[in-house]
């Protein structure tokens, strides 16, 4: 409630008296209240950076090339090899996003290619946080693949306490997830990556790096 002063005025004009007033605050008239945000100005509305998540592959799968004869080919005996690195966890869980069915296939050229899923599920949070996570239509998804050179004495990659190598480093293009979507993502080289080439025989297992945005 608010209070209005009404000042009277007499202004003489062509010989008669005008009169005029203006409103001030003695009054009382209702006003209409502005409307607030409930989140505040403090809110973020859009995710930034999150703090990256990571997983080791289980070790190399060997696909030998068993068309090869060596004995009709005599420049190249050798069978080609491709690797293959699948993920040994059953996926990568960020909040509500996640990736999973992870595989890497290197050659021994230098070319690399990678498929996997990825996941934006808000409901995959608990009950108390997934108001948070509503808020979002859709997130950017970031994957990192790197080779990591073997370490003697390593039983798994959980009890792995030996720094690791890192062999050669491929980040790939963002991509965007629809709330409650899935994608399957396949991505391969566009030009081959002589580190992948001069380390093949090395690369013992590769490590993913997952963040959103």
């Amino acid at each position: 409630m608010r209070f209005v002063t009404i000042v009277i005025s007499l202004v003489v004009v062509g010989g008669s008296f005008l009169l005029t007033a203006w409103a001030g605050n003695l009054i009382p008239h209702k006003v209409k209240a502005k409307k607030r945000c409930s989140l505040g100005s403090s809110y973020r509305y859009q995710a930034t950076d999150s703090t990256p998540v990571s997983a080791v592959t289980f070790t190399v799968l060997n696909l030998t090339d068993a068309e090869v004869d060596s004995t009709s080919n005599p420049i190249n005996p050798m069978p080609e090899i491709t690797k293959i690195y699948q993920q040994s966890t059953s996926g990568l869980q960020l909040n509500h996003c996640s990736i999973s069915n992870t595989a890497v296939l290197l050659e021994q050229d230098g070319s690399w290619s990678i498929n996997l899923k990825a996941t934006q599920n808000p409901y995959s949070v608990p009950n108390n946080q997934r108001p948070i996570y509503l808020r979002f239509k859709r997130n950017e998804f970031f994957v990192t693949v790197r080779g990591l050179g073997s370490a003697t004495g390593a039983i798994s990659p959980e009890s792995d306490e030996l720094g690791r190598p890192v062999l050669f480093e491929q980040k790939l293009e963002g991509f965007w997830v629809e709330q409650g979507q899935t994608r399957f993502i396949f991505e391969q080289s566009k030009k081959k990556d002589l580190r992948i080439k001069d380390f093949y025989n090395h690369i013992d297992r590769v490590e993913l790096l997952f963040h959103y945005e």
